[in-house]
């Protein structure tokens, strides 16, 4: 998990907030074009909260929060982003295992806090023992609205993740994943592959002005199916839009 860029973009925002039409790369549009057009949400499970998800905070204000977060030094900023949100917070980690890891602890030298962890699968001589549990297994007793609004944010162990949760996946309406260039095919390929729908591809970063990483959202196709149309239901050239 990192802290960087967990801030909400004000362009995204602006373009909501003042009614102006321009069809863009950000989640808050995103998210409020799926609600737009009915795609259903029940709860948000929210895998490698760090801080907070600030845009699914104010696009979901009515659902339930369950969140994911290891290191429990972020639970008070957790518990205050959340305040006035159903929400639950879980100091466990999610992969495809149930039971116990270590987690790797990485510190920002220069701010003075933690800014990433990982699960790490040898033995560390530094880090944590952390309680690691799968999607599927945690769900299983748990009666939680669906269909589900997954966003999984964990720094490189989010296909782990998605392995864990074959249960779980086809209750999901919504998935949001965090890619780079390394693995972006990796985790659109295994999407694709699960029944879902590429839905966008949101607010991309660079590096040294190449591509870096964005995050995927996905529909699942039936509910895509639903709600959008596609190019060969017949064009209509007024749907075409192009981000400038």
């Amino acid at each position: 998990m990192t802290n960087v860029g967990n801030r909400i973009p004000v362009l995204g925002w602006l373009v909501l907030v003042m009614g102006i039409w321009m069809r863009g790369p950000y989640k808050a549009q995103a998210f409020d074009i799926l609600k737009k057009r009915g795609v259903p949400v029940g709860t948000i499970l929210d895998v490698g909260v760090l801080t907070g998800t600030p845009e699914l905070i104010q696009s979901f204000p009515d659902k339930k929060h369950i969140l994911f977060e290891p290191v429990n030094e972020f639970n008070p900023d957790i518990l205050e982003a959340y305040k006035g949100i159903e929400s639950e917070l879980h100091n466990v980690a999610v992969s495809d295992f149930n039971g116990s890891s270590t987690l790797d602890i990485r510190m920002d030298i220069n701010a003075g806090e933690i800014s990433h962890s990982n699960l790490s699968f040898r033995n560390a001589d530094e880090g944590r023992e952390v309680g690691v549990v799968t999607l599927d297994e945690f769900l299983k007793d748990r009666e939680y609205n669906q269909p589900y609004f997954l966003k999984i944010d964990v720094d490189g162990l989010e296909v782990k993740i998605l392995n864990g949760a074959e249960r779980t996946l086809p209750l999901c309406s919504v998935v949001m994943i965090e890619a780079d260039k390394a693995n972006l095919v990796e985790r659109l390929s295994f999407m694709l592959s699960r029944g879902f729908e590429l839905y966008d591809f949101a607010e991309p970063a660079y590096y040294d002005d190449a591509f870096w990483q964005c995050d995927l959202i996905f529909v699942n196709v039936a509910i895509y199916n639903r709600h959008f149309r596609r190019l060969e239901d017949g064009l209509d050239i007024s749907k075409y839009v192009v981000f400038r």
